[in-house]
């Protein structure tokens, strides 16, 4: 399901599209085609996933683990969307620990119980380390996918999270 967000009184339309490799949207000014910022949501940045984070990692515990998505797991999905191998270690495929200054300012929006959080969680830093400025936050007691199930408390907080996200970076 798709949803459309409008702002009448926004002085610009962001444009949205797929940016290569990044699994994410940018919304772009028409006029001069700079990113106005890039959400991530439950991202997968990094070819290899992350250590979780202690707290995250207990959560995980008691929260239905054996539905979540372990590191050999994760490696078979990211050779599946590189295509080989080789992409593997290309930062246009897997941005994580590459040099992201070129980046635009960033959402990068995890659900609480979803260990691809690991991947998120640990993006967030190395942007700042790049001095490009990103929100990083979690849905409180959503799963992975939550952006996908439509009616639920977890989907409207997550769209309403990235509306007001994308609403600021228009002013």
């Amino acid at each position: 399901m798709r949803r459309q967000v409008v702002f009448p009184d926004c002085p610009w339309r962001c444009q949205r599209r797929r940016i290569s490799g990044s699994r994410g949207h940018v919304g772009t000014r028409p006029r001069t085609g700079t990113a106005c910022g890039l959400v991530l949501a439950y991202p997968t940045v990094h070819a290899k996933l992350p250590p979780i984070q202690p707290e995250p990692k207990r959560k995980l515990r008691t929260f239905r683990g054996l539905w979540q998505f372990t590191p050999a797991t994760v490696e078979r999905i990211n050779r599946n969307y590189a295509g080989s191998l080789g992409v593997m270690t290309d930062p246009r495929a897997f941005p994580g620990g590459a040099d992201l200054s070129k980046f635009p300012d960033s959402l990068i929006l995890n659900a609480e119980f979803d260990s691809l959080r690991a991947s998120g969680d640990a993006f967030a830093p190395e942007l700042r380390a790049h001095h490009v400025p990103v929100e990083s936050e979690y849905v409180a007691g959503a799963r992975h996918g939550f952006l996908n199930k439509p009616g639920t408390e977890a989907m409207s907080t997550g769209l309403d999270r990235i509306a007001v996200w994308l609403h600021a970076r228009g002013k």
